[in-house]
This record gives C-alpha cells, sequence and structure tokens, in this order.
C-alpha cells in the first residue's frame, strides 16, 4: 500500500530497559523501620505483660499477654507472608520494555485499533 503524497511513514520505536515500577530508597526505609518498630513494640508488650502476670496480684494481665502474643504471631506471618508474596513476583513478573522515539523531535506514532 503507497503512502499518500505529502506524508511521513511513521518512525520506528526503540526498545528501551525494562519498565520496572521504582520505589525511593526513602520510601523502603521508612517501611522497613515502621516495620521494626512495631515488630519491637509487640515484642516489647509481650514481655511486660508476661513479667507483670507473674506478679499474683496481676494475675488478669495473662489474658492481655494471651491478645498481645497472638497479634505478635500474626504480625510475624504477614511479615514472612509478604516477604514470600514479593520474591515470588520479583521472580515471577517481567516488565515489558516500554517505546522511547528515535527522534525526540518527531511526532508520536500512533496505532490504529482494530475493527473486529
Amino acid at each position: 500500500m503507497a503512502q499518500p503524497v505529502g506524508t511521513r511513514a511513521p518512525r520506528p520505536a526503540r526498545l528501551a530497559g525494562p519498565a520496572k515500577p521504582a520505589v525511593s530508597r526513602e520510601v523502603r526505609s521508612r517501611t522497613l523501620k515502621r516495620r521494626r518498630d512495631i515488630l519491637t513494640g509487640l515484642g516489647v508488650a509481650a514481655l511486660v505483660t508476661l513479667v507483670l502476670g507473674a506478679i499474683p496480684a496481676l494475675r488478669t494481665l495473662w489474658v492481655i499477654h494471651l491478645a498481645v502474643d497472638l497479634a505478635l504471631v500474626a504480625y510475624v506471618v504477614m511479615l514472612v507472608r509478604l516477604r514470600n508474596v514479593t520474591a515470588e513476583r520479583d521472580m515471577k513478573v517481567r516488565f515489558l520494555p516500554f517505546a522511547v522515539p528515535l527522534d525526540p523531535m518527531a511526532e508520536p506514532v500512533l496505532l490504529r485499533q482494530s475493527a473486529n
């Protein structure tokens, strides 16, 4: 099929590297610090309620200790599961490369939709 007179053929696009969503170091370090702080807080709360529950006058703290222990175990399970899901996604997901025009002054190449 011939090009009409006066129109330019679209320029080919050059493929760039994989487009992986970037998470900044700052966001990642804040997330890790928050998780570490929560884990430390739950651990300290479990230890304090255990020690105070050993005092005969404060035996009712055993119920609170049990609740804190359950929260601590649930949080650790969630962290392990999150780590495993992230590792699995990094192994399996491959991001498609994105197209970059060869000439920055060239007009963008538009794709036609199928009539099906």
